[in-house]
């Protein structure tokens, strides 16, 4: 059952319109308003009183007692401002029938005004005989500031109720939730966009949908951004930025506005802006889709919908109780005001036919109020208790979930069932009941479609270009980034397209063939390969549909690894191709072959290393008496030779475009094996003795105490002298080599010590000191000193050192000095003692 309550709207210049009949029909009312005014009707749609922001008026066109509002409003250029009003706003009160809360927020002029705040009164329908009156200490109530001009109402089919604000310089929405208790502190949402003007020069503009779910919010010169909102908690969120390319004149008296279609698929601005001259703007009416699943694709789905009237000045958009939309404005030219009408705002762009100069307004104005009234805002919408929605529900997949929007209600669904939710398997019409409180109940209907999934086919050309049409009405991104229902290309490939069907997402491949003219080479050119893997793909040059090569293959591309001529025919719905190309390969380069060592002792291994080119598939290894005889591969690593000679090596390194070969040469020399290890000889000493080597070898080294004495020495010879001494034989073949050490013993070492009777230490080089002479190598000096004839130590050495005439570096005088003397001999624990005298001589 359909409620009335919206059914008349008071607006501008004593001007009225009621819905009580169709077409909707004008009638006289006392308000003068240039902004947007408020009307409420009870549900029979008979009017109950209407309000400018500022004053209120019964339904007998008369000011109620008290219904001069006592918002501060002032200007410096507008005529009886105190009664042209502001923004307005009617809301039920949840807790009594017969009361309303008015909202008055702050106009929209270009001027200056005290009114930044939001101020609620509260008529009471019993008060002045049942005609209503201002309920006393409910005047003007101020409940927010800094505000902007505009405001919405939420709650429609609701005991509870919403008005929502926006804050001005600010991303804050806020939320009041009117309930039974009141008017409960604001539900504050930081979201969307910065507001940038402080009276928005007439563009600030907050809209609704019909079923509470989405809002939209318009600043002129700046944006348009779309928010959900939820109707349970008053929180807005989810932002999108629609469009960004709104613009009215800076001096102007009219500015943007926006509308929901019923079914909140579209939405509508009509915006003031004409490029060509900025100071004599049109209004332009646009339509936006806003069920695309992008915020590019509801900017990209922008359409003019054209003029409305040659110079003409705009003022609002308002849904009616009709689901039509109304557009109020003023044409200069004759000063008439005009109401045009969306006639169909839930389909898409000019379908939704626009009819300019539907409502030839009847103004009423007097000419000394400057034509302030005439082109005032319609009456805004007040959210009733009792609401029916419907919605054409396109289910991209079955079972679908159907909800209410409305949270801890009572339900009953046309299924029976009683829940908030139902998934629905059919298509089909279904409703549900939500009720909050008694006299509070909303009604959706549901009308389920199932949308079935596109299927793009493929397709060919045989002119250079094809192209793709789908029927269905939607919107398209197409892989190439074009959109709309057709696609284009003159390039063959697999292309992409995701398209969204009413609200449903599908993305489906298909392939397009592109044939070149008949006889164009479809084979690349004759290739030569020569890379690592030795091999190359072989691949039509066009996307030919159907192949068939040589080898039997049936893809665009065949794989070749061996030289020869291949060919390729294909048969297509534009005619028959062919082709032949011919492969050849590169031939393997050795450039060296090296091992680790070119001889070695039977026995011994070697590592042998390749260098080559033009990137060899195989390696063959021969070799002769080694072990292994053969090897695969790039390096071989241990390969052993156990019998002595010279051996080849020979390397092929080959590939599919041919072979090359290399070869070394390996000596093999016997490994020499001593005849003994170690000997121990004692002798007498000073006996002269010769050492024959280990065994007979290539080369004998000889080495006294790890020191080399002798190199390519058969026999080695010496005198006996160091009591104990160990001479090594090493002899080798090549890189094979055996030692052998002789441990010699001397014995009757002799234990005599000679100092010379004079020296000379004049620094010419001879007998300049004085020392034990003796060319004994065993024996060990353990001191020597020096005194003068008085007894005095003037040189006192350690071990073999050497006096050189000096007491404390001063040259001693000519004379005869004493000596003392120790030492031992190697082999003998015995010390023995000397004295004796030297003459110094210069």
């Amino acid at each position: 059952m359909a409620q009335k309550e919206n059914n008349n709207w008071c607006f501008g210049h004593n001007n009225g319109l009621s819905f009580n009949t169709n077409p909707p029909h004008q009638f006289v009312s006392s308000i003068m308003a240039q902004q947007t005014s408020a009307t409420i009707s009870d549900a029979a749609g008979n009017i109950l009183f209407y309000t400018n922001g500022a004053a209120v008026w019964d339904r007998n066109n008369n000011m109620m007692p008290n219904g001069h509002l006592n918002v501060p409003l002032q200007s410096t250029s507008i005529p009886s401002i105190d009664t042209v009003g502001c923004n307005a706003s009617i809301i039920p009160d949840p807790a009594n029938n017969n009361r309303f809360y008015i909202f008055s927020g702050p106009p929209n002029y270009y001027d200056t005004f005290v009114l930044t705040g939001l101020y609620y009164s509260v008529v009471d329908m019993t008060l002045n005989g049942g005609l209503g009156d201002i309920v006393p200490g409910y005047n003007a109530v101020l409940l927010d500031t800094n505000v902007s001009p505009s405001m919405a109402a939420a709650g429609s089919g609701q005991c509870n109720k919403w008005i929502i604000t926006h804050q001005l310089f600010s991303n804050e929405f806020h939320s009041f939730h009117i309930t039974p208790a009141g008017i409960s502190p604001a539900v504050t949402s930081a979201t969307g966009n910065q507001s940038y003007h402080a009276y928005n020069i007439y563009g600030d503009n907050i809209k609704i949908s019909l079923d509470d779910e989405k809002l939209i919010w318009c600043e002129s010169d700046y944006f348009m951004q779309l928010f959900d909102f939820n109707v349970n908690t008053g929180l807005i969120d989810h932002p999108i930025l629609i469009d960004t390319s709104i613009n009215i004149q800076s001096t102007g008296r009219s500015g943007s506005s926006v509308e929901f279609s019923a079914d909140r698929s579209k939405v509508y601005l009509y915006n003031d802006k004409n490029q060509a001259n900025l100071f004599n703007p049109y209004p332009y009416l646009t339509q936006l889709d806003i069920s695309l699943p992008t915020a590019t694709a509801i900017r990209n789905s922008k359409i003019s919908l054209g003029l409305l009237v040659v110079t003409t000045w705009g003022n609002q958009l308002q849904i009616g109780p009709d689901d039509k939309i109304y557009a109020l404005y003023y044409a200069d030219s004759t000063d008439s005001v005009y109401i045009g009408i969306v006639d169909k705002p839930n389909e898409y762009g000019l379908a939704c036919n626009v009819i300019p100069n539907a409502i030839a307004v009847d103004t009423n104005y007097a000419n000394s109020l400057n034509n302030w009234f005439e082109w005032g805002g319609l009456s805004s919408r007040v959210p009733a208790n009792e609401a029916s929605f419907s919605y054409n529900v396109h289910a991209c997949n079955l079972p679908h979930q159907l909800s209410s929007v409305i949270a801890s209600a009572d339900y009953v669904w046309n299924t029976g069932a009683t829940s908030q939710s139902i998934n629905v398997g059919q298509p089909g019409i279904y409703w549900v009941k939500a009720q909050t409180c008694p006299g509070a109940w909303r009604v959706d209907t549901f009308y389920v479609m199932y949308q079935p999934r596109i299927a793009v086919q493929d397709t060919f050309s045989c002119t250079g270009t094809a192209s793709v049409k789908l029927d269905t009405t939607g919107y398209y991104q197409w892989s190439n980034n074009t959109t709309g229902p057709v696609f284009s290309t003159t390039q063959s490939g697999t292309y992409a397209v995701n398209a969204n069907i009413a609200g449903c997402t599908y993305n489906d491949t298909f392939r397009v063939i592109i044939y070149p003219p008949l006889g164009t080479a479809i084979l690349p050119a004759d290739t030569f390969v020569c890379n690592n893997t030795m091999r190359a793909d072989i691949s039509s040059r066009f996307d030919l549909g159907t192949y068939l090569w040589s080898t039997g293959g049936t893809s665009q591309f065949i794989r070749v690894d061996t030289p020869g001529s291949y060919w390729l025919s294909s048969a297509t719905q534009c005619g028959d191709y062919a082709d032949t190309v011919h492969v050849t390969f590169c031939e393997p380069v050795i450039d060296k072959v090296t091992t680790s060592s070119g001889t070695l002792c039977n026995g011994q291994c070697l590592t042998f290393v390749q260098q080559s080119h033009n990137y060899p598939q195989i390696y063959q290894w021969t070799f002769t008496g080694g072990t292994p005889d053969t090897y695969e591969g790039p390096n071989p690593s241990a390969i052993c030779y156990n019998v002595p000679g010279t051996y080849t090596v020979k390397l092929t390194a080959a590939s599919v475009g041919g072979a090359d070969t290399g070869t070394l040469q390996v000596t093999v020399l016997p490994k020499p094996v001593s005849s003994f290890t170690d000997t121990s000889i004692i002798v007498p000493y000073n006996t002269t003795l010769v050492l024959p080597p280990c065994a007979a070898a290539a080369n004998t080294q000889w080495y006294l105490n790890d020191s080399l004495v002798c190199e390519n020495c058969t026999d080695y010879t010496l005198d006996a002298m160091y009591y104990l001494s160990a001479y090594k034989c090493v002899i080798s073949n090549g890189d094979c080599s055996d030692s052998c050490t002789y441990k010699i013993t001397v014995t009757d070492i002799p234990h005599d010590a000679w100092l010379p009777t004079a020296f000379t230490p004049n620094v010419d080089g001879l007998n300049d000191y004085f020392h034990v002479i003796a060319n004994n190598p065993n024996i060990e000096v353990f001191g020597l000193a020096v005194y003068d004839r008085w007894g005095t130590c003037i040189f006192d050495g350690l071990g073999n050192s050497k006096w050189n005439g000096t007491n404390h570096g001063i040259p001693v005088q000519l004379g005869t000095y004493f000596w003392t003397l120790q030492y031992k001999v190697a082999g003998s624990n015995m010390i023995y003692h000397k004295t004796g005298n030297v003459t110094v001589v210069r």
